[in-house]
């Protein structure tokens, strides 16, 4: 548990690049907020109406298990030498 904190920024840097990481990683957090903050709702609900977690767990570990699949699905991102790089300052702005 945990490897998320690690492998998103990494996967979001190589795919999307440095200009749209943190917008991207941003939002990465917002929704593990958001699921945190429902999910144990969802868990309480899903207790109540079966008496059990038994069913949910089994229907998100499926989901977990299908979303591990598509990230092997994942093409290969660009060599670092090929992405576009965040434009370099000019001499003139520098001094400014």
């Amino acid at each position: 548990m945990g490897g998320e904190a690690d492998v998103t920024p990494y996967l979001i840097s190589r795919y999307f690049g440095l200009r749209s990481f943190t917008v991207l990683y941003g939002l990465t957090w917002t929704f593990y907020a958001f699921a945190g903050a429902i999910g144990p709702v969802l868990m309480g609900k899903a207790f109540d109406a079966t008496g059990s977690y038994e069913t949910l767990l089994a229907r998100l570990a499926l989901v977990t298990l299908v979303v591990a699949t598509l990230m092997l699905l994942l093409p290969r991102y660009a060599p670092l030498e090929k992405r576009s790089a965040l434009p370099s300052r000019s001499s003139a702005e520098a001094g400014a």
